[in-house]
């Protein structure tokens, strides 16, 4: 298991030794130690989540992506095991859910498309279970539309496919008045980006009849 950010030489001991971000460390260093301890423990292994989500949000936000990374893979390995004691618990879903997420956006902004492409269909194949499982949630309808937009970035094999899908998503939750304000400048992006792409043969004529486009 890597130790993000306990090594002498990491160029955020900074952080680490900061009053103000200390503590993130100090929780992840203690639910470790608990990990040790008791490794199937199921709160043990939610505290080691947590702990790594927090401190890999810390370096995400000081643009240490690859200390992120570490501290979001760290946290996965955490899930996946939670996930296998307890495959029916919808929080466990929700959290591996988010930690491939942010794997994916860490793994694209170092330049690794395929790895980041890996992240997303991971996630995105969680987010159609959830899905499927309570169709009506919009959260779920959110997630997925996020997550075929992501896809669209590092899959230029799929890309109009899955910026379709997002596009569609999207407006299916405007029409449901449950596209959040912030989201919403996304659709005139992604429709700009079909056009101006020229996404062809039966997708562009299944699209202008799905979107009601002339």
């Amino acid at each position: 298991m890597s130790h993000v950010g306990t090594s002498a030489s990491s160029p955020d001991d900074a952080l680490a030794n900061s009053p103000v971000k200390s503590d993130q460390y100090g929780a992840l260093e203690a639910a470790r130690s608990q990990m040790k301890s008791d490794p199937d423990n199921p709160h043990c292994l939610r505290e080691l989540i947590t702990a790594a989500l927090k401190l890999g949000d810390v370096h995400r936000e000081r643009q240490s992506l690859a200390n992120a990374l570490a501290c979001y893979e760290e946290g996965l390995e955490a899930c996946e095991r939670l996930v296998a004691l307890d495959k029916k618990r919808v929080e466990n879903q929700t959290s591996l859910n988010l930690i491939q997420t942010r794997i994916g956006d860490m793994k694209q902004a170092l330049g690794d498309a395929p790895g980041a492409l890996v992240a997303f269909n991971a996630a995105l194949s969680l987010f159609e279970k959830m899905a499927n499982f309570a169709p009506s949630r919009h959260t779920h309808q959110r997630n997925l539309m996020q997550c075929h937009r992501k896809l669209s970035d590092v899959d230029p094999i799929n890309s109009d496919r899955h910026l379709a899908e997002a596009l569609r998503l999207a407006m299916d939750l405007d029409r449901a008045g449950q596209l959040r304000l912030a989201d919403q400048v996304l659709i005139g992006q992604m429709r700009k980006k079909l056009v101006k792409g020229h996404a062809s043969g039966g997708l562009w004529t299944n699209l202008k009849r799905v979107l009601n486009w002339t």
